[in-house]
């Protein structure tokens, strides 16, 4: 998921926030059309369709009547605990998710992943903690199956963020990332074979082994490998951009599948967008959100025909940057094209519907 979730999230298209004040540098829009060109329904054909939903804002209620297309439903609902020897328990609001997604006859993984409630981010700290002891990578992925085979999840998606200030230190936890990820494949397959072991990793046109992850190590062990292809650009920067231009993500896919089954490849795509104010924090917009605060403003909305997401720029300077409905599209079409096994969009409370 979005790496930098520390960043207000505004889902309701009820909710206006837009900071005044003098702008902040921006970048200069790509040549643009005012709306994208329109074409044949896109067919999700042949491929996996995971939407994620996040267990403490999405209920079970958003989730049916936003999964028409889904064959997958990544439900975020865990962490591992601060010193990385157990996992946090599971809400009863992640379980009514599990249900709904049976009840329509989706597959279910439960996310676990190294986010920190205090830091507001994904931790460095955690991650070592866990990797650091084989104790503790053992109770955990004992605890992962424990959990798949008393609830019924389809399977678990290991979810592990932020590892560059680690890796720098100590380049063996890339290694280690492979050896956990093959020790709770070994515990699921000990419940039953036909539990599935996936893993987010973030993007990159570089190294993925300095983020963290070994793609052919990795892909030994997992069903697939879910590349976060979003968060290129966010309010955490000076200068706005596209959350997940399509030529960027094109490289980090290049990338990636040049080590990796295409098959085994989910293509992780944005259904939301960030804000760059003039004063203050920037802002997580749905893309529902995005289109209404560009309304009330009068503002006129952009379509990249280079990045191939909207933009707008708002009266008081405040530029905003978001994927609707037309950017996944153009994002599954390109799944389709490299003949990837599949999309998954974060997220199904953000994003506009996959009809």
């Amino acid at each position: 998921m979005p790496v930098k979730k520390s960043i207000a999230i505004v889902a309701s298209a009820a909710v206006l926030i837009a900071a005044g004040g003098t702008a902040i540098a921006i970048a200069q829009p790509r040549p643009a059309a005012t709306t994208p060109a329109q074409g044949a329904a896109v067919s999700y054909e042949g491929l996996t369709v995971t939407g994620y939903v996040e267990a403490y804002s999405t209920t079970a209620k958003t989730l049916a009547s936003r999964s028409k297309k889904l064959t997958s439903v990544g439900i975020d609902g865990i962490n591992f605990t601060a010193d990385g020897g157990a996992i946090t328990a599971v809400t009863d609001e992640a379980y009514a998710l599990l249900e709904q997604a049976h009840r329509t006859k989706d597959r279910a993984e439960l996310l676990v992943g190294n986010f920190d409630d205090e830091l507001g981010d994904f931790s460095p700290g955690i991650a070592a903690n866990l990797l650091d002891s084989p104790a503790n990578q053992q109770a955990t992925a004992s605890a992962l199956a424990e959990e798949v085979r008393a609830h019924g999840w389809d399977g678990i998606q290991v979810d592990l963020e932020s590892l560059e200030s680690i890796v720098e230190k100590d380049g063996g936890y890339t290694d280690r990332v492979t050896a956990y990820l093959a020790l709770v494949r070994a515990k699921l397959d000990a419940v039953s074979t036909k539990k599935t072991l996936s893993v987010a990793i973030m993007a990159t046109a570089g190294d993925y082994r300095d983020l963290g992850y070994d793609p052919a190590g990795i892909a030994k062990s997992t069903d697939s490998i879910v590349l976060m292809a979003y968060d290129q650009h966010g309010p955490w920067e000076k200068t706005s951009g596209p959350v997940g231009g399509l030529p960027w993500v094109k490289s980090v896919l290049a990338k990636l599948l040049k080590s990796v089954p295409r098959s085994e490849v989910q293509l992780g795509i944005a259904g939301y967008g960030y804000s760059w104010p003039g004063k203050g924090d920037g802002t997580q917009y749905s893309a529902a959100t995005a289109r209404t605060i560009a309304k009330k403003d009068g503002a006129r909305v952009h379509w990249s025909t280079t990045e191939h997401e909207s933009y707008t720029t708002l009266k008081n300077g405040t530029r905003i940057w978001w994927s609707d409905a037309h950017a996944v599209d153009d994002r599954v079409k390109l799944a389709r094209a490299q003949k990837l096994g599949g999309v998954a969009v974060w997220s199904t409370g953000l994003a506009d519907p996959l009809d």
